[in-house]
């Protein structure tokens, strides 16, 4: 079992009555989205407002929950980026704790990059490496486990602190289970009063068995599933009590917006694109715009006629548009694979005539095919 270590040189010991910690996760600097340089700033430029916010709002430190990279090769411009916010927080006197994710980590054999930007350094302030170490800020200590395998996580000597955050995927959060994930009660519950957990892009924060455990989701939006607004946390204690945990949303001049729509017809899209044109006429950063449209329309066309690509940044995810319910068909959305299986798919006797009607060279694959998914659903 392998045992934490107390970093006493980070250690910041003294009580104090109110401890402010800010919480955020899933930055992912340095992705370049849809291989465009200004999405990379955007990613950027969410992580520096969280940076002002936690400063504005002087928290007692940052509690990163990992995957604060894209890749754990940084791009140089991501390492002076870093080393500027490092040298920042120095100045600052503040402390910013990183459980390292997934896309964090660096090779045993090789230079960590937080050395490189002059991190893990003796001072109080600037960004360390928490993974397995006990720190005290004010008078609350944490506890940081970087991404590791199941095997690996249940293998540990956790220590009763008081914030552990987990960079690792919970199946309660996700919906689906998994035997390579962790459950809500395979959590060290009994050894912390807040998990604070990453990898998951959600904001999320519940109480299980008496102990906020959540996710507060990326800083920046990653793919189309992501909700459009993002948030951290600050969370507060108090004489060494959890008491609150506030939910803020990312928001400023250098925050890109981003927009989803779903249209039926080229009349709405052309009615919504002008009403975001006049909206958004005099903001600098223009939005990110997701169009789902039916894949009769011809949006791109029609989007790229009243919005400028080079100022807007489009995306567009065509639906079928027959894709409507048909009230004769069974209900199958609610069933397990199990009760589909049973249920729903057709005994083997039928299956192997629709392959001896696929052997027919003259047949139609296609005929074939939709006539059986017809009649078994």
């Amino acid at each position: 079992m392998k045992a934490a270590s107390t970093d006493k040189k980070h250690s910041h010991e003294s009580p104090s009555a109110k401890v402010q910690i800010l919480w955020l996760s899933d930055v992912h600097l340095g992705f370049k989205q849809f291989g465009l340089s200004k999405r990379e700033q955007d990613f950027q430029d969410a992580h520096q407002n969280v940076i002002a916010l936690g400063l504005k709002r002087k928290v007692n430190c940052f509690l990163d929950s990992g995957d604060i990279l894209n890749s754990n090769r940084p791009s140089p411009a991501t390492m002076n980026y870093l080393r500027g916010i490092n040298v920042q927080l120095e100045a600052a006197e503040v402390p910013y704790y990183l459980v390292a994710g997934n896309h964090d980590i660096t090779q045993e054999d090789g230079v960590h990059w937080i050395d490189v930007i002059g991190g893990n350094s003796a001072k109080h302030g600037g960004i360390k490496l928490l993974d397995q170490k006990i720190v005290e800020v004010s008078g609350v200590k944490l506890y940081g486990i970087g991404h590791m395998s199941k095997e690996e996580f249940l293998a540990l000597d956790v220590p009763k602190v008081d914030i552990i955050s987990i960079h690792a995927p919970v199946m309660e959060f996700i919906g689906f289970t998994s035997s390579n994930m962790l459950s809500l009660d395979e959590l060290p519950l009994d050894k912390a009063q807040f998990i604070a957990l990453g990898d998951i892009h959600i904001n999320d924060l519940r109480k299980y068995k008496g102990i906020p455990v959540g996710y507060t989701g990326s800083t920046s939006l990653n793919s189309f599933s992501e909700s459009e607004s993002k948030y951290v946390r600050i969370i507060i204690f108090e004489d060494g009590k959890w008491i609150n945990s506030e939910s803020v949303e990312i928001v400023g001049p250098t925050i890109r917006t981003t927009l989803k729509i779903k249209v039926e017809d080229g009349i709405q899209l052309e009615k919504w694109l002008g009403e975001i044109v006049v909206a958004y006429a005099d903001v600098p950063k223009k939005p990110l715009i997701y169009v789902s449209y039916p894949s009769t329309l011809d949006a791109m066309a029609k989007c790229r006629a009243l919005l400028d690509p080079n100022k807007w940044i489009l995306r567009f995810k065509p639906y079928s548009a027959q894709a409507t319910k048909d009230p004769k068909r069974k209900e199958t959305q609610s069933l397990t694979p199990m009760q589909f299986m049973q249920q729903v798919m057709r005994p083997p006797a039928d299956i192997a005539g629709v392959v001896v009607d696929l052997l027919n060279p003259t047949a139609s694959a296609s005929e074939i095919l939709d006539a059986f998914v017809e009649t078994s659903i």
